[in-house]
């Protein structure tokens, strides 16, 4: 009986053997795996520390001002926005330079567009009258002169008398030819006729034109809508802040402002604290704050989103480096240099919250008491990635 049951137990055995599964090949095999650290060591020698002039300081935990970031949206200010409108109806006529188009810049005093008046319906009316006026002196004169020629014909009239009928008839003849063509050039508005009338429209401030309604030639009413233009600097920042936080918020200074796409460590632009609308927004309990940016470059636009780095009152602690030990590279990634030993630099990846003065607040870096370096990081990047001094 044993040998029977040992030779069902190697059966059995094998049945489970030959249903055992290979092991997985991986999709994929790395051959010496190196560290992020092992990468970015450098290795000086004492002769390029020295000429370099490498400075390092210390990676501590410091009180820090309070800053918070929250959105903003950029508005055109209170006046900055102007329709240019027609001072009264005519046909509209370009500059010499030409109509501005929709997005360029025109100085203030500059001719946007030329307006050729057209006639009252009073001066239109007179017109009309003066001709049928002429008309009928014509006519009258017409049948005196040729009663005085019938009379001097039948022999009781005389020579003069002809020809102060004659004199008269050419005389109001002249007067209804003006008066015929003034009517023609009222109704009919011929421009070369009164080119010399125009009125110049001139734009007010130093502008961006947003929109061109009127085309030259075209005849407009008196208030008609020609040009719009629009000054974008300083353009208005609204920000809205929930109601709770305003007492909070520390705006003696101001507030720095980036773009949506810069990263926290970007300096951005300083807005100052103006009187602005007194806004708010009851469903979302906030009330709006109103800051006033320069934007000499035309770079920023009304309606544009950004973020706003708002200062609060106090201070906190923070994982702070000198900002002068940032540096970034082409993907917009933040390295600093630590000192490992006398000749050894390894670059550390940093994560910079916002950047206070000259210090650079992290949240994530190095551990306190790293030895980073803070003159000579630019240095030591270009000696990694490209020429070395």
């Amino acid at each position: 009986m044993k040998p029977l049951a040992l030779l069902l137990c190697a059966g059995v055995l094998t049945a489970c053997d030959g249903d055992a599964k290979p092991a997985k090949t991986p999709p994929a095999t790395i051959a010496q795996p190196v560290t992020e650290g092992a990468l970015t060591s450098i290795t000086l020698t004492a002769d390029a520390v020295r000429r370099i002039g490498i400075v390092t300081d210390t990676v501590a935990v410091r009180s820090v001002p309070r800053l918070r970031t929250v959105g903003g949206d950029l508005v055109s200010r209170a006046g900055a926005r102007l329709v240019l409108s027609a001072p009264r109806a005519g046909t509209v006529v370009a500059p010499a330079g030409g109509v501005p188009a929709a997005g360029s810049s025109v100085a203030r005093g500059q001719e946007v567009l030329l307006l050729l008046p057209l006639p009252a319906e009073a001066d239109l009316f007179g017109a009309r009258e003066a001709v049928l006026s002429a008309e009928a002196r014509s006519a009258s004169a017409t049948r005196k002169l040729e009663r005085a020629e019938e009379l001097l014909k039948a022999g009781v009239g005389t020579v003069e008398v002809v020809e102060d009928a004659r004199a008269e008839k050419a005389a109001t003849d002249a007067e209804l030819a003006a008066a015929r063509a003034r009517a023609g050039q009222l109704e009919g508005g011929d421009l070369d006729a009164v080119s010399e009338g125009a009125i110049a429209i001139p734009a007010p401030l130093t502008a961006v034109v947003l929109d061109v309604a009127v085309a030259p030639g075209q005849r407009v009413a008196a208030g008609a809508a020609l040009i719009t233009i629009e000054d974008v600097d300083p353009l208005w920042l609204r920000v809205p802040l929930y109601a709770g936080d305003r007492a909070d918020a520390d705006l003696s200074l101001g507030v720095r402002v980036r773009g949506i796409s810069e990263p926290a460590a970007a300096g951005g632009h300083l807005a100052r604290r103006i009187a602005g609308p007194p806004t708010a927004d009851p469903l979302a309990a906030n009330v709006d704050l109103w800051f006033a940016l320069p934007n000499a470059s035309g770079q920023l636009r009304p309606g544009e989103r950004v973020l706003v780095s708002l200062p609060l009152r106090g201070s906190a602690a923070g994982l702070v480096v000198p900002w002068s030990a940032v540096v970034r590279d082409i993907n917009g990634g933040t390295w600093v240099y630590e000192r490992t030993d006398s000749l050894v630099f390894v670059r550390r990846r940093v994560e910079v919250e916002h950047v206070v003065g000259d210090v650079a607040v992290l949240r994530r870096g190095p551990p306190v008491g790293a030895r980073v370096v803070r003159i000579g990081a630019m240095e030591l990047f270009s000696t990694e990635f490209g020429p070395a001094k």
